[in-house]
């Protein structure tokens, strides 16, 4: 399929909100303020995002400056996703149905959520894509936490698996330049589906994958800490965590002698 390209803009204070939304405690409205900064980038890029149910052919022309997901816009996203994701076209749902569901505010968040997930399967970016796809990680992880499970218990199935296969899209062909920040995404989304081995072992990836001096490098070695407490492996804990110390920087020694101490702290008493 052709596609369509947008070179990509950022005003200033675009990556002030992005650090914004990054320190603030997340909640269920995260979502669409991360919606509203990725429309507000296309905006400043001279184009804007549209849902539309009608044009079931695709033939009907765009507006200046708009882009339109139609049904026609849809379908060829889901088939696109077909090729790359776990759920079966039936679960998913049809590009019509999913459009007239939108008329639903959750379900409308989760289908923007996923075309701005899946957005290079639609159209090639360029220019300023950093702060783009910051955002779209960023509206990634906040989907596992707090979108995906609200879509669930209230029993949008469509939207759900759709999402689902929008995340595998996102983290197989955005990220194939930063390895280690793919294998945390897909750590998070085994997490979500329970898949604990393929979590365990994107975690190691990621953190082993990621140089000492690197600012995210204390920060994954405390993800791949935690999940082998939250699994009561404590002894696995400690090896990892002497092997960290050895490796880490000067500047992250006190902090991880403290997760070391926490560990022998929570370690389960033996039975006598």
């Amino acid at each position: 399929m052709s596609r369509r390209t947008i070179t990509l803009k950022a005003k200033p204070a675009f990556a002030g909100n992005y650090q914004s939304l990054l320190k603030k405690d997340w909640d269920a409205g995260t979502t669409r303020r991360v919606l509203k900064l990725l429309d507000a980038q296309l905006r400043a890029s001279g184009v804007r995002l549209r849902l539309s149910a009608g044009d079931s052919d695709g033939t009907r022309p765009e507006r200046s400056g708009e882009i339109r997901i139609g049904p026609w816009q849809l379908e060829e996203l889901l088939q696109v996703l077909e090729r790359v994701g776990p759920q079966s076209p039936a679960a998913r749902g049809t590009a019509a149905a999913l459009l007239g569901n939108a008329q639903n505010d959750t379900a409308a968040t989760a289908l923007r959520a996923s075309i701005y997930l899946a957005f290079q399967a639609l159209f090639s970016i360029r220019g300023e894509t950093g702060l783009f796809r910051d955002l779209q990680s960023l509206l990634y992880l906040h989907a596992v936490d707090w979108l995906l499970p609200q879509l669930r218990s209230a029993g949008f199935v469509p939207e759900h698996d759709l999402l689902l296969d929008a995340m595998g899209y996102h983290f197989t062909a955005v990220w194939r330049d930063n390895p280690a920040h793919q294998q945390y995404l897909i750590s998070v989304l085994a997490g979500y589906v329970g898949d604990r081995e393929l979590e365990e072992s994107s975690l190691l990836a990621s953190f082993r994958l990621t140089d000492p001096e690197d600012h995210d490098y204390l920060t994954l070695a405390q993800c791949y800490w935690s999940f082998l407490l939250e699994n009561h492996r404590s002894e696995d804990a400690e090896s990892f965590l002497l092997g960290v110390y050895r490796r880490a920087p000067r500047e992250s020694l006190a902090e991880i002698r403290e997760m070391i101490d926490d560990t022998f702290a929570q370690r389960t008493p033996l039975a006598t």
